[in-house]
């Protein structure tokens, strides 16, 4: 698992303004971790920028791109986690042990 700082992203920059609550365990209601509480402001923000991206170009794009791009991403997640599989099966060892950084192609 990857250990994440919690945080908003919003118009490209990460931030934490504003009080944090608990974020508990479903499983046995422990404290797992804590988020920040998005403040008002940021709130209307977001939308603000929301409904100005509908308003341009992102509004245009339809739903054609979105997918796509999604869908590379997936097979790129895909393609890495088998790897990871043929790499546990061929060594005998966990993938996380033979996880060495990969540099993805540009399409």
């Amino acid at each position: 698992m990857v250990a994440m700082k919690p945080a908003h992203y919003h118009n490209g920059v990460f931030t934490t303004t504003g009080p944090a609550f608990p974020l508990l365990s479903p499983v046995d209601g422990s404290q797992a971790g804590i988020f920040p509480e998005a403040p008002r402001d940021l709130v209307d923000a977001a939308l603000r920028a929301a409904h100005t991206a509908l308003a341009g170009s992102r509004g245009r794009t339809g739903v054609q791109k979105p997918c796509s791009i999604l869908r590379r991403t997936a097979d790129g997640i895909a393609t890495a986690r088998s790897e990871g599989f043929v790499e546990a099966e061929a060594t005998g060892h966990r993938a996380e042990a033979t996880r060495r950084p990969r540099v993805w192609p540009s399409r």
